[in-house]
């Protein structure tokens, strides 16, 4: 079994589909349920969770084989410096530019 966050986004949907094609068992977590019904129709498993709920994500992620987690940008971690609404790598690339790095990221 093979457990997506964030299923009715575009990068955990698009996971959610290429397994699914394979004929792989998917679990697909979102926070609303009638979001997950296009992956349900091709025999995912749903479950209703937010990505905030450490137990709930527990009991998602038990019996996976693998789990595919994206943290949404409107979180902010713990000890993180990522700025919501900003991706890591974006802030990356500026904090590059700053010590004056050459190295090049897409």
């Amino acid at each position: 079994m093979f457990v997506i966050t964030g299923a009715s986004g575009k990068t955990g949907g698009a996971a959610a589909e290429k397994l699914l094609s394979h004929g792989e068992k998917v679990r697909v977590i979102g926070r609303d349920a009638t979001r997950l019904e296009r992956f349900t129709q091709k025999g995912a498993e749903a479950f209703v969770a937010d990505v905030t709920d450490a137990g709930a994500l527990k009991k998602a992620f038990s019996g996976a084989k693998a789990v595919y987690a994206m943290k949404p940008t409107q979180y902010k971690c713990a000890g993180c410096s990522c700025v919501p609404g900003t991706s890591e790598r974006r802030i990356g690339r500026r904090d590059q530019k700053q010590r004056g790095s050459r190295t090049s990221l897409p």
